[in-house]
């Protein structure tokens, strides 16, 4: 019998259900359920960390036969990016594989899936101009960013064109929300036409297209190894979003890397033949970025000090906002 949706996994009693399908399945009976680190609550797909027999950390993944398809179709496209890269290059080859490996398992309430973590560090938290990335990393990189969007989005629905048909009106009430709190100085001068207008462009351009991305995971689950390979690593879910995001997010977060570095990145990834219509889709999402931070700053506060700052200095190195391209990139 499938799961309520008044007993979803993310739920208490969800929790409870989770722990009696692991009791069913006789690989993972005695497992100990630690924290949940990722849930799609819409889906019933969770991520927790969990300890077997003798103690050693796994993620475990569950959710309901519904969502099956939908997941294992994903898994298979993340298993062929990692294949195509690895054997791109016999550097490649000898690093380990970079999507972790899952064994699923499952009982009549859903799917169970598993992997033991693997000893790793934080990839972006690590780049800095005295530690740049090595060359090889931003080659996995960007070819598996640019591999996991050629596959099916198997988040379409009719109502996915709405994500950029409504880009513009939700810019509008953003500008409307906090035209009050940006300081009325030279700096900020086109701060409200620069978005909008960046924003109407994105939603009419017939360059833009929805694929698969990792969302609000871009930033954390890469990972790399002692001897230096780059994995991908749990928790994360797949989603849908504009073609190229997930290099617009990593972009904005890589605020500590050196110049050359981020140009690189870029550089890479469209083969050195970079598209306008993207500068500004990384224009529109570092100024969303900044924005939706300091409305969530209290007024008055230090936090929305540095908020503003902080669109100051994007203000310039936009041309006091009158140019989508980063005077970085120049």
């Amino acid at each position: 019998m499938a799961e309520s949706s008044g007993q979803m996994l993310c739920s208490t009693d969800g929790l409870t259900r989770l722990r009696e399908r692991l009791g069913k399945i006789g690989k993972l009976r005695g497992w100990h359920l630690g924290a949940c680190h990722a849930r799609q609550p819409e889906r019933d797909c969770v991520i927790y960390e969990a300890f077997d027999r003798e103690g050693r950390a796994h993620w475990l993944l569950a959710g309901p036969w519904r969502e099956w398809p939908r997941v294992s179709g994903l898994w298979n496209q993340l298993y062929w990016a990692s294949e195509i890269i690895a054997s791109s290059s016999h550097i490649f080859r000898f690093m380990d594989q970079m999507v972790p490996e899952i064994a699923w398992e499952g009982v009549e309430e859903g799917y169970v899936g598993y992997s033991e973590k693997r000893k790793t560090r934080s990839f972006f938290q690590d780049i800095s101009d005295s530690n740049p990335p090595r060359f090889e990393n931003l080659v996995q990189l960007t070819g598996f960013l640019r591999l996991l969007q050629t596959g099916e989005n198997y988040f379409e629905r009719k109502e996915s064109r709405l994500m950029m048909a409504q880009m513009e009106s939700r810019a509008v009430d953003l500008v409307e929300a906090l035209a009050g709190r940006i300081p009325k100085k030279p700096v900020f001068r086109h701060w409200k036409s620069f978005y909008i207008q960046n924003a109407r462009s994105i939603s009419r351009s017939t360059s833009n297209r929805l694929t698969l991305s990792f969302g609000a995971f871009a930033t954390t689950c890469f990972t790399c190894t002692e001897c230096g390979a780059l994995l991908i690593d749990l928790p994360f879910f797949l989603s849908e979003n504009i073609a190229d995001m997930d290099l617009c997010k990593i972009l904005f977060d890589l605020s500590g890397a050196s110049v050359q570095d981020r140009q690189y990145l870029m550089d890479l990834y469209f083969n050195m033949d970079i598209p306008s219509h993207f500068f500004t889709l990384l224009t529109h999402h570092a100024m969303t970025s900044i924005l939706h931070d300091l409305r969530r700053s209290p007024a008055g506060s230090a936090s929305e000090s540095r908020k503003i700052d902080r669109f100051a200095s994007l203000s310039r190195q936009h041309d006091l906002f009158r140019t989508p391209v980063p005077s970085w990139y120049l």
